[in-house]
């Protein structure tokens, strides 16, 4: 990865590292996608904010992995939490539609 080149809490290092998780689930090393997911969840929720629509998503993706490793308290909560944050608005989705409102 271009880490050296990126700073460390640059989005296209979560994005890789949200990619190196789905090449490592496919590969069955599921420890390892887990904590690539955890590291693209803590860039992303630096860059894009706690409550953004895409760290849900990423959390779904863990609990997805925990189920499958027979973990199905943690895999619960972590699909828990990813509905917590979905039904949590996102401030800046609130904004958006209401200019659209707005200028209708």
């Amino acid at each position: 990865m271009r880490i050296s080149v990126l700073a460390l809490n640059d989005i296209l290092i979560a994005y890789a590292y949200f990619h190196a998780a789905v090449c490592c689930e496919h590969l069955g090393k599921l420890e390892d996608a887990i904590t690539f997911h955890q590291r693209s969840i803590n860039i992303t929720s630096k860059a894009l904010g706690e409550r953004h629509p895409s760290i849900a998503e990423k959390y779904e993706d863990i609990g997805c992995i925990l189920a499958r490793l027979n973990r199905k308290g943690k895999a619960t909560a972590m699909y828990s939490y990813a509905a917590k944050l979905r039904s949590d608005p996102y401030p800046e989705i609130i904004v958006d539609r209401k200019r659209k409102i707005d200028d209708d």
